[in-house]
């Protein structure tokens, strides 16, 4: 936007549907402003839609009046509500009375900008989407309907009240990581600045905190500073609370070894601040010398340095497996240009893009952020003219910038008074394999307080499992159906991810707000009470991970317990396109095998190609019995079978010599008006005797001890893009919905992995920490 006179409009507008890769740009600004923005040939080309409305193209910032910005990507622009922002300049000068902020979940990496109050001739009205957005950039209600809220965050009075309360940007260290006593923190550039007061914020919290910097005066004195906050939360301590280290950032091997240290006195890292940064007193384009000791070193340590922290800092959280928090300092010099030291906008923008290229750290439960802040009083803006600092507004308080970073937003909380009274859980209150009639809603008061060994989580996603109707209907309970009968009502679900909401008085080893997974009975519920000994921690509670749970574990275990699978061999997988199938035939491909899969429809097919799958066959189009004979005559290695019936006799038929069918399941068995009939397969110990062939069973509750395992070589795999998983596209939200869930999957229409949102609150959140 130009700095140009006159009153016009920017209007961007948010509309429902699929994305359109266009963002309408009506050019304004007061004259006068001083305020540095982007030139109008910078952004996006201007065009105006037919019914008024646009979204933003993926990467394309979103710019009013030096608020933050944020990049939708394809996905979440089409499940958007809609954003409405209006700007209207007059000729009077405003100012902005507190922070302002546009943001959208783009990934693991977010961008956050504090803006300062500045004069501004402008009068800002936004509408949020808060329906489906779990942490909105702003903090506004989350209940109810889709609907849009009305938020004025720029005065149009020198003094005016708020009419609704002040907007507050989002914690980039809030949220599901609580900050607790005994974390620790590593901060670069932590003798000055924004580096040393967060190192005081962190102290106040009780954490540990390793203060990095080139000045020794100044950081044993922060350190000092941070032991006597840090005295009112620990007593006699092995180790000091806080350590200094005297680095220059700007070589490797000093950064490495600041690093080294804190991990050495305090076993671990939570946080890691990436603050050290210098500025160029001399132009780039001026500089006659080789750069050594003015834009090359300005490089070095503000951006170089970043990228090194980053990785390091990320290298340590991943081996933890444990939630972390990185936040690089960038600069609103870095979302604009600033003419006065290119190097420094040079490099902060760098820090911007390359914190935001961090998204597949989400996988390992690290968020990312960079900061953005404009001038603060610090050592480095003091180089800079009071001119510019007054023509832009003056100083941001620290105070604000520490807020940012700091503020805890409201979220689960370790205080049981922050949970509700009330919850919903779906219970089997008749035995039916009919799951709609076996099942209702019931609202219960939540119990408390917490069994001492027990845990209380927040579901947020759940899985649907075929077997769902044989639990309805009883069958997984020992005893006669009298006995099983008597145990009505009980809780339905026996999948699902979500976080700690409370503990036990005797639960150390697992907190509150930690992601975990729970394979219990219970889990179609908002909230459900389990043994801790039985949670699972995960990087992130995903539906991605509630796949991996017992489709995946099925898989994983089943194939290398039931079926000794090695490598070089032929597996068989049935029904290959659902839940548990999409794992089995990407672990034997992994194994180094040959892969064949059974499936029914063109979708399922084509998902089955793209996991790799050799040879598949989709029985709508050819028959399976004659596709084995013909392709496969000596026969089939490994069959992993779920479907039963006439499938089960066709696989036996079909097995090698030295063989292993893995049975899983009968599907095709499981409906019907009766539900579940067992069914005799004649001559069946003849054909194994023949052949030696072993025929295996497979139910995961028996093999509970190696779940922890198999689960974490899952994610690793995921994580690492070795491993695909497909959740089916259709959206299943809330407890109300699952026996359409249970229903849909056993229609045969579903492809992939069936998951029911349980918490749609949560349902976009980008990172739990």
């Amino acid at each position: 936007m130009d700095a140009m006179g006159g009153g016009s409009e920017l209007r961007g507008q948010l509309s429902t549907g699929r994305a359109r890769r266009n963002w309408s740009w009506a050019e304004s600004a007061g004259a006068g402003d001083g305020l540095p923005l982007p030139n109008r040939k910078l952004l996006p080309e201007v065009k105006p839609l037919e019914h008024g409305f646009g979204v933003p193209a993926p990467g394309c910032p979103i710019l009013a009046r030096g608020l933050a910005v944020g990049t939708p990507n394809e996905t979440e622009t089409g499940t958007a509500k809609r954003l409405d922002i209006a700007t209207r300049y007059t000729r009077e000068r405003r100012r902005i009375i507190h922070f302002g902020l546009v943001s959208f979940p783009t990934s693991a990496s977010a961008v956050t900008y504090a803006c300062r109050p500045v004069p501004a001739p402008a009068c800002l009205t936004a509408y949020y989407p808060i329906a489906e957005s779990p942490r909105p950039a702003l903090p506004i209600s989350l209940s109810g309907s889709p609907r849009l809220r009305r938020c004025d965050f720029l005065s149009s009075r020198p003094a005016a009240p708020w009419p609704l309360s002040p907007p507050v940007p989002p914690p980039l260290l809030a949220g599901e990581m609580e900050l607790k006593p005994g974390m620790s923190a590593l901060v670069t550039g932590g003798a000055s600045g924004i580096g040393k007061a967060l190192c005081i914020a962190f102290a106040q919290k009780g954490l540990f905190v390793t203060v990095v910097d080139f000045s020794e005066e100044n950081g044993r004195e922060v350190a000092t500073l941070v032991q006597k906050e840090n005295s009112k939360f620990h007593g006699d301590l092995r180790v000091p609370s806080s350590i200094f280290v005297k680095c220059d950032v700007s070589k490797a091997d000093n950064l490495a070894a600041a690093f080294e240290k804190h991990v050495q006195t305090y076993g671990g890292l939570d946080i890691c601040i990436n603050c050290a940064g210098i500025g160029n007193k001399t132009l780039v384009y001026d500089d006659t010398s080789d750069g050594s000791r003015t834009w090359r070193h300005a490089v070095d340590v503000n951006l170089v340095a970043v990228i090194d922290g980053t990785r390091i800092a990320s290298q340590i959280m991943r081996s933890q497996k444990k939630p972390g928090v990185i936040i690089n300092i960038g600069s609103a010099a870095g979302l604009y240009p600033m003419f006065f030291d290119p190097i420094y906008s040079a490099t902060k923008g760098g820090v911007v893009m390359f914190t935001r290229a961090l998204a597949p750290l989400k996988r390992h439960g690290v968020r990312v952020n960079v900061l953005c802040p404009e001038f603060v009083q610090t050592n480095l803006a003091e180089q800079m003219g009071h001119k510019i600092i007054n023509a832009t507004g003056g100083y941001l308080k620290m105070e604000d910038v520490v807020n940012v970073t700091m503020f805890h937003s409201p979220g689960i909380s370790s205080n049981d008074n922050s949970l509700p009274a009330i919850m919903s859980h779906r219970v089997v209150h008749t035995l039916s394999h009919n799951f709609r009639n076996a099942t209702r809603v019931e609202r219960v008061r939540l119990r408390l307080p917490i069994e001492p060994h027990s845990a209380l989580v927040k579901i947020i996603y759940a899985g649907v499992n075929a077997s769902d109707v044989n639990f309805s209907s009883g069958r997984y309970f020992s005893g006669n159906p009298k006995e099983t009968a008597s145990r009505l009502p009980f809780d339905a679900g026996f999948e699902g991810v979500g976080i700690v909401a409370s503990v036990g008085d005797s639960v150390n080893h697992i907190k509150v707000g930690t992601p975990v997974a729970l394979m219990t009975f219970g889990s179609y519920a908002e909230f459900t009470q389990v043994p801790a000994k039985h949670l699972l921690p995960v990087p992130r509670p995903d539906p991605e991970v509630v796949a991996m749970l017992t489709s995946g574990l099925t898989a994983s275990i089943g194939l290398d317990k039931a079926g000794q699978m090695t490598s070089g061999q032929v597996v068989l997988v049935t029904a290959a396109a659902g839940g548990t199938g999409q794992f089995a035939v990407q672990l034997a491909k992994l194994a180094g095998n040959k892969v064949v899969a059974t499936c029914g429809g063109e979708s399922k097919a084509e998902l089955l190609a793209s996991l790799g799958v050799d040879r598949v066959i989709n029985y709508r189009n050819e028959r399976i019995k004659d596709v084995l004979k013909k392709e496969f005559p000596r026969g089939i290695d490994i069959i992993y079978e779920s479907v039963g019936g006439e499938m089960f006799d066709l696989c036996l038929n079909a097995l090698a010599v030295h063989g292993h069918l893995i049975v899983i399941g009968m599907i095709s068995q499981y409906q019907g008006e009766d539900g579940w009939k067992p069914k005799n397969y004649n001559g069946l110990c003849e054909k194994i005797l023949a052949k030696s062939q072993t025929v295996a069973g497979f139910f995961l509750v028996q093999y509970a001890h190696l779940w922890q395992d198999h689960l974490d070589k899952l994610f690793d795999l995921y994580a690492s893009g070795k491993l695909k998983v497909s959740l089916d596209p259709k959206k299943f939200v809330g407890v109300a919905s699952v026996p359409d869930a249970v229903e849909y999957l056993h229609s045969g229409k579903s492809v992939g992995k069936v998951v029911v949102c349980i918490d749609p609150s949560y349902s976009q959140v980008i990172s739990k920490l």
